[in-house]
């Protein structure tokens, strides 16, 4: 089952908009035309209504949520977070490897692993306290020279 906004996040008012940082590398910055108003604990593009104002650009981290990567064990893995209420009805694996299709044709492995790095230095309490599921392991089907960092498109 591929994840569905309308079913789970509105419902769920949308917990995951909430309470954290946002990721966003300079490319994603100028795509947005990024203008944040600082928001207190609420991602500053979600509306009133619940819905996002940046969806068709969203950053990396809102694209692949309920999913994350996490490194573990000193590897990069996907996982699923608990918290969100899609997580027990989500085919996850079918998901994923969508995902990582989808994902690896514009972002590098390089950016994904400073987006792990972000959130370990800057959310640690935050990733302390919730629950997720391991899915498997990053498959970035790159050869090494397209592996050089590439700007998020």
């Amino acid at each position: 089952m591929a994840f569905d906004f309308r079913r789970y996040c509105i419902p769920c008012a949308n917990w995951c908009c909430k309470g954290e940082a946002v990721f966003f590398s300079d490319a994603e910055k100028q795509k947005i035309d990024l203008c944040l108003r600082k928001k207190e604990n609420e991602c500053d593009f979600l509306e009133d209504s619940g819905s996002c104002s940046i969806y068709s650009k969203r950053p990396f981290e809102c694209r692949i949520f309920p999913y994350d990567v996490l490194s573990l064990d000193g590897e990069l893995n996907w996982v699923l977070w608990n918290v969100c209420p899609a997580s027990a009805e989500l085919d996850a694996q079918s998901e994923i490897d969508r995902l990582e299709r989808e994902i690896s044709r514009v972002y590098s492995l390089e950016y994904v692993k400073s987006y792990v790095k972000y959130h370990q230095n800057h959310q640690p309490k935050k990733y302390a306290a919730l629950t997720f599921r391991p899915i498997k392991a990053i498959n970035w089907e790159r050869t090494k020279s397209e592996l050089s960092l590439k700007r998020a498109h």
